[in-house]
């Protein structure tokens, strides 16, 4: 049955949340204030505690408290401690991490704000009479000249200042912030942006009116070059730092492509995924060292609902991009939203929710199913998958009273969009500036529990391995200061207190930041080196935000001496075929980490072994042993018989792994162009068919002895048993017959009952 392929990618740049410092100014909008909350990460010393954390009740004076009633709609962190924010008629600068606020005086004949956007360390407002104004940090200056009257859906340049927009259905392109406009595609662009890293203009046009294709320009827009392979209709296009991705139109009857660059769009290059499935979802990209990566990408199995009845899968890509294969199916997905968070600074580590209760025949237009999601974890980019290991104890000491069987769940990205439907509760978060921390809200037991009464808080210190709980009830929660400071504060009831821990959670100290109770939304702040946070929420019916500083905590910045190092990985095992080490700050040590730390102490390759291996494209693990077996054998397609190509014998390195010393048993070999398929390495189909004619023939056989062998007077004489056939008995609707020596399951049913014997039967 072929299937129609259906492509929607959604880019989720992870990259920016994997340095230690910020590369780009950064823009917190109305939506990113909502959904602020990414990802996460775990592990402790020498075993987490499993004892209750202590609460101390104290003001400590050295942390300080701001509020602020301002109706903020977005941020723009142009440094730790410059911050410009805007409402909807005003703009207000800070210098002091948020501290305080003033209000920035406009020239005369600003309007309310139209729209406002940081490029590179530039501020640009464009206000509602489409006046210019622009500030490097100071006061806004008006730019005379400038004119962005009927420009829509701007596109900058970061490495610059040149801009993208369209007027009046053309592409139109400025060097002089709107001064002067070019029209360089008179047909316009349905996609269109700055691209291999700010040289190049990137679009999408249907200049003969017959397909939309793909083109580059290297000379700023004056002439554009066709790209994308020919006759090839394209949806759209996604650009990171290394590939440049086009996907293909579809219909009933033309199935959807992934096409991949590597040269900065050039050429491209068909994608294979292992599976023939419908596509749709997005691309995760996760940077574990500066030139290791690995590229997710959600597939949709064809139906419709992929959000909630079925969920969708994720594969994984090689490191060329070139060929995904299957690594976990039914991933929860509500409203293009994924629960697939990184455990950040841990290689290859990630915590999804999966759909327990996907079925076949679910309605693909009910939009009311309700789907019963498990946690799962991986510590090895995704080549396994395992539940998370509960609590033995909650923080009462209490064992856990589970009716069947006992996991840790917990609530990923999605909850921020309102997929539990009961409230929005923590998700899973970690920062890369806190090695090993990961905080998450969910419950114990089989499935995650949706009812806001039943909500725990838990913390792991070692990337997700071991968990406790740490508070009863939903929470949102931060990093501050390397991880040095915890901080967290309940969000599902009003609150006048919030808590921070100084050493990873065994201790946590209560701090009223309120006389009034409040109810909060979020927490943020530019990056996990500081030591200020801010979290807002609605109080007396208006939006406020707090912001704590804890700068003052401490004198001391930290030394050598208030160092360990500590690794996550278990029992000194590789991970990804290297051993690392990080810098952690001892619980006891009184201090603050550097803003320029660097957490990783050492990174050593380890020799390859099984574990550094997966599945190739086009190969699958048998249920019964744990080699990969041929779904597809292909060679390569533009091979001439009697030429040699390179095989794989099923197994590639895990994306990212560094191992050294491969084995030669799990490396490509050498074949010739047109052989048969070396022993061992049968497709499974092929198998299949092959047992099923020989299961037929054999029965024919049989059938044909017993005609001939009933009849038969030396038959009788020599096998008297025969004669005496035991009696036929009733085979009911889908018995399994088992063959275990061969490993086959094969489901008979009959349409009636049958008791005679052999020789009632022919006679």
């Amino acid at each position: 049955k072929e299937k129609t392929i259906v492509v929607t990618f959604t880019l989720i740049l992870l990259i920016q949340c994997l340095k230690s410092v910020p590369t780009k100014p950064m823009v917190i909008d109305d939506n990113a204030l909502q959904h602020i909350r990414t990802v996460s990460s775990k592990q402790p010393y020498f075993g987490i505690d499993q004892s209750s954390p202590r609460v101390t009740k104290r003001i400590d004076s050295k942390v300080e408290v701001r509020d602020f009633e301002i109706p903020f709609r977005s941020f723009y962190f142009l440094n730790d401690d410059f911050v410009i924010g805007r409402t909807s008629t005003e703009i207000y600068k800070s210098t002091d991490a948020m501290l305080t606020w003033n209000m920035v005086s406009m020239p005369d004949g600003f309007a309310d704000i139209r729209s406002m956007f940081l490029v590179n360390d530039m501020f640009l407002v464009l206000d509602k009479l489409n006046g210019t104004y622009t500030s490097n940090g100071g006061d806004f200056v008006e730019e005379e000249c400038s004119n962005f009257y009927g420009i829509k859906k701007l596109k900058f340049n970061h490495k610059n200042y040149f801009i993208l927009g369209t007027r009046e259905g053309q592409l139109v392109f400025t060097k002089d912030l709107g001064c002067t406009w070019t029209v360089i595609e008179s047909v316009g662009a349905s996609s269109y942006q700055f691209c291999g890293d700010g040289d190049q203009i990137c679009i999408l046009s249907n200049r003969e009116g017959v397909r939309t294709e793909f083109f580059i320009s290297e000379d700023s827009g004056e002439t554009f070059e066709k790209k994308s392979p020919d006759g090839l209709d394209i949806r759209l296009f996604i650009l990171d730092d290394k590939f440049y991705y086009l996907s293909t139109k579809y219909s009933q009857e033309i199935s959807q492509e992934l096409y991949v660059s590597s040269d900065k769009g050039q050429n491209f290059q068909k994608a294979f995924i292992s599976e023939d499935l419908t596509i749709s979802g997005s691309i995760y990209e996760s940077n574990f060292l500066d030139d290791e990566f690995a590229i997710w990408l959600g597939l949709n199995h064809g139906h419709n609902n992929w959000n909630e009845g079925h969920g969708s899968n994720i594969y994984i890509g090689d490191n060329d991009a070139l060929k995904f294969t299957l690594s976990l199916e039914h991933v929860h997905v509500f409203n293009n939203w994924w629960d697939f968070d990184v455990i950040h600074n841990i290689e290859g580590s990630f915590i999804v929710n999966i759909i327990d209760t996907w079925d076949d025949d679910v309605d693909e237009n009910d939009n009311n199913i309700e789907a019963e999601l498990q946690t799962y974890a991986t510590y090895n980019n995704g080549e396994s998958w395992s539940r998370l290991i509960p609590p033995e104890v909650d923080m009462d000491q209490n064992p856990y009273n589970c009716e069947k069987v006992c996991y840790l769940n917990l609530h990923g990205r999605t909850t921020w969009i309102g997929s539990t439907g009961s409230g929005y509760f923590g998700s899973v978060y970690s920062s890369p500036h806190a090695v090993g921390l990961v905080l998450g809200v969910g419950n114990v037991g089989n499935i995650i529990d949706v009812d806001s009464e039943k909500q725990f808080t838990y913390l792991s210190t070692d990337g997700g391995r071991e968990w406790i709980e740490i508070f009863k009830g939903s929470t949102v929660y931060e990093y501050a200061a390397h991880g040095g400071i915890t901080i967290l504060i309940h969000n599902q009831v009003p609150t006048t207190v919030f808590y921070y821990s100084l050493n990873e959670g065994l201790e946590w100290i209560e701090h009223t930041f309120s006389d009034q109770p409040a109810i909060i939304v979020n927490m943020f702040n530019s990056h996990g080196s500081q030591k200020q946070v801010i979290f807002y929420g609605h109080k007396d019916e208006k939006t406020t935000y707090w912001t704590v500083d804890f700068s003052n905590l401490y004198e001391k910045t930290c030394t050598a001496n208030d160092y360990e190092t500590w690794s996550s990985n278990m029992d000194n095992q590789c991970v990804l075929g290297r051993n690392t080490s990080y810098y952690r700050r001892k619980r006891t040590s009184e201090c603050f980490s550097a803003v320029d730390h660097d957490p990783v102490a050492s990174v050593f390759n380890c020799d390859c072994s099984e574990n550094d291996y997966e599945c190739d494209y086009g190969y699958e693990k048998s249920l019964h042993s744990k080699k990969c077996i041929s779904m597809e054998p292909t060679e390569s397609e533009n091979c001439k018989k009697g030429e040699m190509y390179e095989k794989s014998q099923g197994y590639r390195l895990i994306p990212g792994d560094t191992c050294e010393k491969h084995l030669d048993e799990y490396g490509p070999i050498m074949e010739e162009c047109g052989s048969k398929n070396t022993p061992g390495m049968m497709s499974t189909k092929n198998v299949v068919l092959i047992l099923s004619i020989g299961l037929v023939f054999s029965i024919a056989l049989l059938f044909i002895g017993m005609v001939v062998g009933v009849r038969s007077e030396w038959v009788k004489r020599n096998f008297p048993w025969i004669k005496k056939a035991p009696q036929w008995i009733q085979i009911n609707t889908g018995i399994d017959f088992i063959s275990e020596d061969s490993g086959f399951e094969i489901k008979g049913t009959s349409t009636k009952s049958i008791s005679t014997s052999y020789d009632d039967i022919f006679d």
